[in-house]
């Protein structure tokens, strides 16, 4: 996400809502966008989740860069890694396989299908 310094010497970024309608309008349809930050200010990236349909419920990675915007889904190594991003992410977020994503599908589904009956 873009960011400026401001008088105190602290980057600041625009609202992830900013972001998210800016997907939106891209078709990306996002469920939450959240910028990342710290005791630094704002660090240029956001987590940003999407619907099942469109990502398997993983969390997406988005930054600019030179007016451009660049994402990836966040894997294993970026969870692990020592750095902003890698310590949002085990804050904020579990570190699921698909395999165990779709276990998870499968029990919440066959739990449905037991409460309707």
């Amino acid at each position: 996400m873009p960011s400026e310094i401001v008088e105190t010497g602290m980057p600041v970024g625009e609202s992830g809502k900013v972001l998210q309608d800016e997907l939106t309008e891209k078709v990306f349809n996002p469920t939450k966008v959240k910028p990342i930050w710290d005791f630094k200010g704002h660090s240029g990236y956001a987590v940003i989740e999407f619907t099942k349909v469109s990502s398997l419920s993983l969390k997406e990675n988005i930054h600019h860069k030179d007016g451009m915007l660049y994402g990836w889904i966040a894997r294993k190594n970026d969870y692990n890694l020592s750095g902003i991003v890698g310590k949002f992410l085990k804050k904020k977020r579990d570190l699921k396989s698909i395999s165990e994503l779709q276990e998870v599908d499968k029990r919440l589904t066959l739990h449905l299908v037991e409460n309707i009956y």
